[in-house]
């Protein structure tokens, strides 16, 4: 029998240039973090969940 993954403690969506350094940085400080994955993003993380969603602030024209 193959042995199940731990769950992450947070979700994160939004791997621009901020988004990956701030997943980084959780990880290099002990905390399982998944990242979206289309397929098993939300089943790899505890209940209750906690994600991130970052977006892009502002956008072309004001």
């Amino acid at each position: 029998m193959e042995a199940s993954p731990a769950l992450s403690h947070i979700g994160m969506s939004g791997l621009a240039v901020m988004g990956q350094n701030l997943a980084l940085n959780i990880a290099e400080k002990g905390f399982p973090i998944s990242v979206y994955n289309p397929h098993d993003f939300v089943l790899s993380i505890e209940r209750p969940r906690s994600v991130i969603i970052l977006v892009k602030a502002g956008g072309e024209g004001g």
